[in-house]
């Protein structure tokens, strides 16, 4: 039997800090320490060795603590403390009243495990092993049973570890082969110490390469431009050819997703923990220049979610997180695990409470997948961390693909077994049975190095020269930088702090607009559910005073045919009783001559009204069912029988159709209106509340709304008429609604359309409402194409397909033919349509996708899908712009954020949030480096596609229009300098791209302003609204400054506000439109004409976007 006897610790200091060495951002002052501990036994030739390290002053509190811990280990039989490890160890972490002062962290834990270490250096040592051998040659059980499992069952369970290390055990032996022949990969960090000169650090780099290594770290967070100097000198030394001695291929799967240069070299940063959250995320973006694997140390090691965030941040750039230096115990590694905090694992020999520890958090790193590439350097932990990588990569994980472990070539002349390198820059492995954990020292070193009164400390004060103890720095200057640092640091404190606080401003301002704009749209939907509730009252009555005098017409005929009488049936409401009497009523409601049907009962939900979004829009039926019904007699001839048995039929299916539409109307009140668009509310309570006096006025065609989906839409105009006419109805008439059919100029056959019939009246067409007629509207305008019907427009004026016909302008000049090219189906309602910049490809945006279409084919090339969005609701696309090179995609979306999507690979390169609503436009700049998006909160932002910044141009008039200012439409000039964008409160808004100042307000629309579009040459700015107007701006005064556009325009047409509009174009009049031509009985949503010329695409509520040819005559 074999008992511990006694033991003893020893503080031993190295002065690294008189050279420079283990110098960062964090810590400028470094003595290389040893908290080092002997445990003796009653056997003389068995003791155990164990450190913990640190840099200099504090390390006699250590010293104390290991005093502490030690005494609970005298006495005890060695072979019982080996028989279960794990228990052991939770013994030794047992003292109450030192566990008051941790627990499980600082000085009492750094202790725990260098005597935890030497208990297991003296277990290896006792079966003649180096520890790794000692612990591979472990059962799964074995292993598992010598870990740390308080705290950590949530994060892994001991049954699954021990199958997960059964699932290994088969090949241990042929990777304990493998890694002895080859060793195990590893990187240095001595040629990236912070206090190196360039030329130091640009000599160790050449070394290091010479010597095989191909990974390299170094230090930076003091001085950015500093950092990306030094990170360019040793990019440009490790990516040439001529300095590396051992090339390797950086396709292969070692260097995956690690950055590396051409000759296979990879360079990783370290800060040291020196930054906040945010500054660590714009530093870094600052050095991506120099292509790191990843950032080390960020920030605090214990904020586990500003981890996950920069994690997060950096993502895009394809720079990822490594930590764990200072994570100070298990549980702190389970967090940045569950959280995906880190990409690489970097587990500390001392930092955790030694072995046991060690071997949780290999076992929980094993089953999350992440790399484990354990923290080195120092005193001992390089001779330390080998035995640990070849535990995890023969027993634990199984692989050391990606795997690399630090090496730093300081002070290991000091150990009895130093570790060492081979030719192929990878550690050599430990073979010497009697040296345990490798972790001996020297008794000369420990003689010469203790503190204080080791031999170099006396002669030091003997020669009258201060101890290093990091303060004492041998130069002035030294300390005049380091003030210089301290003044620095502060500063970028404050303003991240003032930053912070700039943040939380904008989220309140933010949140109050969203609910200043919540209850507007609440109290608009109170109206419009209180005139929807009106109107559908009102079709009913419409609809009752129409069927009752079609039963009183349908009783006279059945009293005609009973009584044999062959004359024409008796005068009555609604029959036709010569010229210039009423047109018959048909079955439908149709107009037998030349009327237009009435609509039906609910045919159509009330404007602003969608159908539900999961399922496809009800078409309207179409062929005889209606058409108008046949003159009664005309087949006089099968008797009194056969004309009651054909008129009972028809009445059945008349009660069939009126019953459908009723339970689609009943549908329809269920469902209450989408409440999510402001911007399509908006538009509405413009349209609804302030008359147009400055545009011409429009009569409508009669088209009814869309049911396809969310898409802004207009009410009917206001009046009895269509046209804004009377409602003509006489005696004994039906009363017609004051709104026409759903469905006029739906395509040959189609509802609203009937050819008109043989008769008298068809010479004289009522003229109220609902009646499409070739002459102008009563009361309305020469417009077009609202006065044309295409039953009656002549051959030569239209064009028909299979759903879709074009009617061209009778009164002009026949000038364009248009096409049909291709319908491109969707799984939703298309809500926006762009072309790329040469013309070739088309994309749209609907539900959850963007969509690729090759122009010429029609084929679908690409569909881009966020699977990482949320599944939950509706997620559709508002606005598409490809970039100038094709190479990306930009969408804007419901959930307020811009994703760049990189088109070959159909992945997301950048996701840019920031937007406090839905996005509705998109634009880049003609180099491609910007982005600018506009939303309904009131912003439009600019983008920076390298860096990721962001400038917020924010509109806060107080005289805009109900303080309601949503941007609907942006735009950027061709040189970049300008972006304009044009809102809900009539106004366009310039501002300069560079400073984000407004620079000019373009008054002169009387509604919502939707379109704006900057000329070729950049001198001029379009813009369309709801008031029916195009109006041209004359913008060449922008580079003299602010306000030169309106000084320029004094010799220009003005509108009554003095805007500098030279030209205004009206959409309505009868000389300025060629063509119209129609679809689909939805709404058009998105329009764009493709920069090749001679073709435009559609997108509308009916599911399909469609492309269409136009050409001269």
């Amino acid at each position: 039997m074999v008992r511990i006897t006694g033991y003893k610790s020893h503080d031993v200091r190295f002065p690294t800090s008189l050279t420079g060495d283990g110098t960062d951002a964090m810590n400028t002052e470094c003595d290389y320490s040893s908290a080092y501990v002997a445990l003796f036994t009653d056997d003389p030739n068995l003791t155990g060795y164990g450190m913990t390290f640190t840099i200099g002053r504090g390390n006699d509190i250590v010293c104390a603590a290991i005093h502490q811990l030690s005494q609970r280990l005298v006495g005890k039989d060695i072979e019982e403390l080996f028989a279960d490890m794990g228990k052991t160890w939770e013994y030794l972490n047992a003292d109450p009243q030192l566990r008051w002062i941790g627990p499980e962290k600082g000085v009492v834990h750094i202790a725990l495990g260098a005597v935890d270490n030497a208990l297991w250096d003296l277990f290896a040592r006792s079966r003649k092993k180096p520890l790794w051998k000692l612990v591979v040659d472990f059962t799964p059980e074995e292993l598992v049973r010598a870990a740390a499992w308080r705290y950590i069952s949530d994060a892994i369970t001991k049954e699954e570890a021990i199958e997960m290390l059964k699932a290994k055990e088969a090949s241990k032996k042929e990777r304990e082969a493998q890694v002895r022949k080859l060793g195990y990969p590893a990187y240095v960090t001595s040629a990236g110490w912070l206090g190196y000169t360039d030329e130091k650090v640009a000599r160790l780099t050449k070394e290091a390469l010479a010597a095989g290594f191909n990974h390299f770290k170094m230090k930076v967070g003091a001085n950015v431009d500093d950092d990306l100097r030094r990170g360019l000198l040793i990019r440009s030394i490790i990516d040439d050819p001529q300095y590396v001695s051992v090339k390797r291929d950086p396709q292969n799967e070692e260097l995956e997703g690690k950055n590396a240069g051409p000759t296979g070299s990879v360079l990783m940063i370290d800060a040291n923990q020196v930054w906040d959250v945010p500054q660590a995320v714009d530093y870094v973006t600052k050095l991506k220049a120099i292509r790191p694997w990843f950032i080390e140390e960020p920030t605090a090691p214990d904020d586990i979610l500003g981890h996950a965030a920069i994690r997060k941040a950096l993502k895009p750039h394809g720079i990822g997180v490594a930590t764990g230096e200072h994570a100070h115990n298990r549980m702190v590694f389970k967090q940045l695990l569950q959280a995906e905090a880190i990409d690489v694992c970097q587990i500390d020999s001392c930092r955790l409470a030694g072995v046991s520890e060690v071997l949780s958090v290999l076992l929980m790193a094993a089953k999350h997948g992440v790399v484990v590439c354990p923290h080195a350097g120092g005193v001992g932990l390089c001779e330390y961390v080998i035995h640990l990588s070849l535990i995890d990569y023969i027993a634990v994980s199984g692989t050391m693909q990606r795997n690399v472990l630090e090496y730093v070539d300081h002070l290991h002349e000091h150990f009895v077994n130093p570790c060492s390198i081979n030719d192929k820059g990878r550690y050599n492995v430990p073979n010497d049975p009697n040296e345990g954990y490798s972790i001996e020292m020297h008794k000369s070193s420990i003689a010469e190095y203790e503190w204080p009164n080791g031999t170099y400390w006396e002669k030091r004060r003997a020669e009258g020269r201060p101890p290093a103890q990091g303060s004492s720095q041998p130069h002035s200057l030294a300390r005049i930088n380091e003030s210089f640092e301290n003044i620095r640091a502060e500063f970028d404190n404050v303003v991240a702090e003032a930053n912070l606080v700039r943040g939380q401003k904008e989220e309140i301002e933010g949140k109050v607009v969203q609910q200043v704009n919540e209850l507007n749209i609440i109290k608009q939907s109170l109206y419009d559910l209180e005139s929807q509730h009106n109107k559908v009252r009102q079709q009913f009555e419409d609809e009752l005073v129409r069927l009752r005098s079609e039963l009183m017409t349908t009783r006279q005929q059945l009293a005609a045919a009973t009584s044999g009488a062959g004359g024409p049936p008796p005068s009555g409401p609604g029959i036709s009783a010569g010229p210039g009497a009423p047109s018959q009523i048909g079955p439908g409601g149709a107009l037998v001559g030349g009327g237009a049907p009435y609509p039906p009962v609910a045919g159509e939900p009330p404007y602003n009204r969608d159908y539900p979004r999961d399922r496809p829009p009800e078409r309207e039926p179409r062929g005889t069912e209606r058409s108008g019904m046949p003159p009664l007699g005309a087949d006089r001839g099968l008797g009194p029988l056969r004309e009651s048995e054909r008129d009972r039929d028809r009445l059945d299916r008349d009660r069939e159709q009126r019953d459908r539409d009723r339970d689609r109307l009943d549908r329809d009140r269920d469902r209450a209106p989408d409440s999510r668009d402001p911007k399509r509310m908006k538009s509405e309570r413009i349209k609804g509340d302030r008359p147009d006096h400055f545009s011409p006025s429009l009569g409508t065609m009669g088209i009814g709304p869309s049911s396809g989906g969310p898409t802004p839409k207009l009410p009917p105009p206001p009046g009895p008429g269509a046209y804004g006419g009377p409602t003509s109805s006489g005696p004994g008439e039906p009363v017609v609604p004051s709104h026409t059919g759903p469905g006029l100029h739906t395509g040959p056959g189609g509802p609203g359309a009937p050819p008109p019939l043989a008769g008298p009246s068809s010479a004289h067409p009522t003229t109220g409402p609902g009646v499409s007629a070739v002459g102008p509207p009563v009361g309305g305008n020469q417009g077009f194409p609202d006065d044309l019907d295409i039953q009656t427009v002549p051959p030569d004026l239209k064009k028909e397909g299979t759903d879709w016909f074009a009617i061209f302008n009778p009164k002009a000049k026949r000038q364009l033919d248009v096409s049909l090219v291709h319908t491109l189906m969707h799984e939703s309602v298309v809500c926006c349509v762009r072309f790329s910049a040469d013309g070739k490809y088309l994309a749209t945006g609907c539900n959850r996708t963007a969509q690729i279409y090759d122009t010429k084919t029609g084929a679908k090339t690409c569909v881009l899908v966020d699977d990482a969005a949320g599944k939950a609701g509706d997620l559709y696309i508002r606005s598409v712009c490809f970039s100038p090179d094709g190479k990306y995609l930009a969408t804007g979306a419901e959930d307020k954020q811009i994703r760049i999507w990189d088109i070959a690979k159909k992945r997301i390169r950048n996701v840019f949030d920031g937007h406090q609503q839905e996005i509705y436009s998109l634009d880049f700049s003609t180099d491609g480096r910007l982005i600018v998006s506009g939303s309904g909160d009131k912003t439009a932002r600019i983008w920076d596609m390298v860096d990721g910044t962001s400038k917020v141009l924010t509109i806060n008039d107080h005289d805009s229009l109900n303080n309601d200012a949503g941007v609907t439409s942006v735009a950027i000039s061709p040189n970049g300098q300008y972006v304009a964008a044009g809102s809900l409160d009539t106004v366009v808004r310039i501002w300069d791209v560079q400073t984000g100042q407004l620079v000019e307000r373009l008054r002169g629309h009387r509604d919502s302003v939707y379109s704006v579009a900057f000329t070729p040459d950049g001198k001029g700015l379009v813009s369309g609204s709801l008031d029916k107007t195009l109006k041209f701006w004359d913008v060449s005064a922008l580079g003299g400054g602010p306000g030169q556009v309106a000084k320029r325009s004094k010799e220009v047409k003005r509108d009554d506000k003095g805007s500098p509009c030279t030209m205004n174009f009206t959409g309505h009049k009868e000389e300025t439109t060629t063509y119209s031509f129609t679809d689909s009985i939805h709404l058009v949503i998105s329009i764009d004409l493709s920069p090749a010329g001679s073709i435009l695409a559609t997108g509308s509520g009916d599911w399909q976007a469609r492309i269409w040819s136009y050409n001269q005559v």
